[in-house]
């Protein structure tokens, strides 16, 4: 029977393909459908090649760097290095199951770039190993195969591409350029470090490198510091195309390092998933680090263990989706340990942290110290709720956790939420562990929350102005404490009026208006309101002295009218002990009056010899008095202060 084919493009291949005609197109993938899409790149990356003859070796060899010599013998190359450091570009390098490479370097910190020009994926279905250090790069894509063996000092295979001149100058970044081809391994790699690079990373083998470091990096580029011939530290940028970091069997660095890291931009996707074992625990002391870090998911269904030997601490597992990104997620399932050593050491730290993270049923974690101090789970998402059902984590899940882990749930201040966490459900435990709730936003409790060990505990720490809230109860046979959050509010400065003379200047204290001041709605400290400042300059008179509570005003004689300037005020209090000034700013107005005004009556005191003697007194302020020559002395009563007086002289006109 005839058929009948076309063309279209394949997403997950990244390229044309023949179809049945029946086959439907489809348009532009959605961010959902990019999820599946991922999975299908990696499982069928190599799936269209042909089968690799057991007898393949590299091709093309060429060095363009450095010295090194090839040599072939049969199904065996050997690569002799000379010097440190060394470039060799090849049209092709895979190796057949039948066959082997081996790199014979000058000492264990030696380190042979391999570069594949041909546009043929490496597939090592054989034996690669080398007593230094070896760089693979391909873009097209790197296959470790099923039954394929890797021993060497250090290993990079990538998809990315790295400058000779940084290579050689000890600055290892490897860009993607465009790249989209994957790096996976089904084989055995055996190290000190291993670091598999590119825009998507899959194992389905096993990677080891004990005492050392283990990196599954996806993102834009990836730079790498190499210490000695172990430690990895590790920069990932984020890729302007969706990224895949995925586990589906055994990584292990006993007391080394794991990270697994994919990094895009925040529209779209950079996932890590985890549904196999990794491990990075103590071989006789303390347990090793494990990083899962994505751009906007975690997914995590395996085993992570970061457990102590027999003595020491357990070490850290982070599983982090950035905070910065509101739609990150980290969905935490299977098990997760960090225990201390079984005759001395501390249970260690776990930290499943997103905007949004997800409990599963059936999670197992544990920070226990059989002979020291329990560890710590923190769970830090921008909003949180615990509920038997459509909540983060149930009240049975956790109080199960808190068997083997003092466990803190806290919302952070950067996040689109408010940060508040709600009990819906009820939270029971009977071990000496301590539940600690500590909100950027409120606590509501609408279910009780019940403690039970004799040196266990409770803390919960509200911080936004919601405080406390709802009708749950508490109960404890261990410690409990509530804090109360105490927040520095906004206080409310008001505007005033002052009356003045001119010709006089006045100190205008403003110690009673500050003291009935509104220092705002939830303040808690006790700071006295003050003026800090002032912000603007009236235009008629000046403004001296402007201190805290008070200031001096002046303005010319002759001079009258309405005047106005702003002034500031701040309370200096604090929020969770922490100083946190705040102010505000309001309007001072000043009527300025002229000299003796006639609506205010006082006495007239001449001193006709002006010998500081008052001679004889009469008369009224409003009058004008013909004494030629002689000296007045005006005191009259202050407007603005009852039982003050205010007191001019002046020298009358002849």
């Amino acid at each position: 029977m005839n058929r009948f084919y076309r063309q279209v493009w394949n997403e997950a291949r990244q390229c044309w393909m023949a179809v049945p005609e029946t086959a439907r197109a489809r348009g532009k993938a959605t961010r959902a459908a990019r999820l599946g899409t991922l999975g299908l790149l990696m499982a069928g990356a190599f799936g269209a090649q042909a089968a690799t003859p057991a007898a393949t070796l590299p091709s093309g060899g060429q060095v363009v760097a450095g010295e090194a010599a090839i040599a072939s013998a049969g199904t065996t190359m050997t690569i002799r290095q000379a010097s440190h450091k060394a470039i060799l570009n090849w049209q092709s390098f895979s190796i057949g199951s039948g066959a082997a490479v081996n790199f014979i370097q000058p000492g264990a910190g030696s380190v042979a770039l391999n570069r594949v020009l041909g546009g043929d994926p490496s597939e090592i279905h054989g034996r690669l190993t080398a007593n230094g250090q070896v760089f693979l790069i391909n873009p097209s894509g790197v296959l470790f195969a099923p039954g394929s063996r890797v021993d060497v000092g250090g290993l990079v295979a990538s998809t990315m591409n790295i400058r000779n001149e940084d290579f050689l100058g000890g600055r290892y970044r490897f860009s993607r350029d465009g790249s989209s081809g994957a790096v996976i391994n089904r084989g055995e790699i055996q190290a000190q470090y291993a670091a598999l690079l590119g825009p998507r990373v899959l194992n389905e083998g096993v990677v080891s490198a004990p005492m050392g470091s283990i990196v599954l990096a996806a993102g834009e580029a990836v730079t790498l510091g190499i210490t000695g011939q172990s430690r990895l530290s590790v920069q990932v940028d984020q890729a302007t195309i969706d990224t895949l970091v995925e586990n589906r069997h055994l990584v292990k660095a006993d007391e080394g390092t794991v990270l697994l890291s994919a990094q895009s931009a925040h529209a779209l996707l950079g996932r890590v998933v985890n549904s196999g074992a990794v491990e990075a625990n103590g071989i006789s002391t303390e347990g090793g680090v494990v990083r899962l870090l994505a751009s906007s998911s975690v997914q995590h269904s395996g085993v992570i263990r970061v457990d102590a030997g027999t003595n020491g601490k357990g070490g850290s597992a982070i599983l982090l989706a950035d905070l910065s990104n509101p739609a990150s997620r980290a969905e935490v399932a299977g098990a997760i340990s960090a225990r201390g050593g079984m005759q001395s050491g501390d249970g260690g730290f776990i930290e499943t942290s997103a905007a949004k993270v997800q409990i599963a049923e059936g999670l197992s974690v544990s920070t226990a110290a059989a002979q020291g101090r329990t560890g710590t789970w923190l769970i830090d998402p921008t909003d949180y709720i615990i509920a038997a059902s459509g909540g983060n984590i149930s009240g049975a899940t956790l109080a199960v956790q808190l068997a083997s882990s003092n466990i803190t749930i806290q919302t952070p201040a950067a996040g689109a939420g408010n940060g508040d966490i709600f009990v819906n459900d009820t939270i029971s435990w009977g071990a000496n562990t301590t539940l600690t709730l500590s909100a950027h936003g409120g606590i509501v409790l609408n279910a009780g929350i019940t403690q039970s060990g004799s040196s266990g505990g409770l803390t919960l720490s509200p911080a936004g102005s919601a405080g406390m809230s709802g009708t749950g109860s508490i109960a404890s046979t261990g410690t409990v404490t509530i804090n109360v959050s105490e927040v520095n509010d906004t206080p409310v400065a008001r505007s005033i009026t002052r009356k003045v003379f001119a010709g006089v200047s006045t100190v205008i204290d403003m110690t009673a208006e500050l003291a009935t001041m509104s220092r705002g709605a939830t303040n808690e400290s006790s700071q006295t309101l003050v003026m800090s400042r002032k912000v603007t300059d009236p235009t008629i008179g000046s403004i001296s002295s402007f201190g805290a509570t008070q200031f001096t005003y002046f303005a010319t004689l002759g001079t009258n009218g309405t005047t106005s300037f702003q002034y500031e005020v701040i309370d200096n209090g604090t929020t969770n002990g922490a100083a946190d000034p705040k102010t505000s700013i309001a309007t001072i107005t000043i009527e300025v009056l002229p000299f003796i005004p006639s609506s205010l009556k006082g006495t007239v005191f001449l001193d006709d010899d002006a010998d500081g003697v008052y001679d004889r007194a009469g008369g009224s302020t409003g009058l004008e008095i013909p004494v030629g020559g002689v000296e007045v002395t005006l005191t009259y009563a202050d407007p603005e202060n009852p039982g003050r007086t205010i007191s001019v002289t002046e020298m009358t006109e002849a």
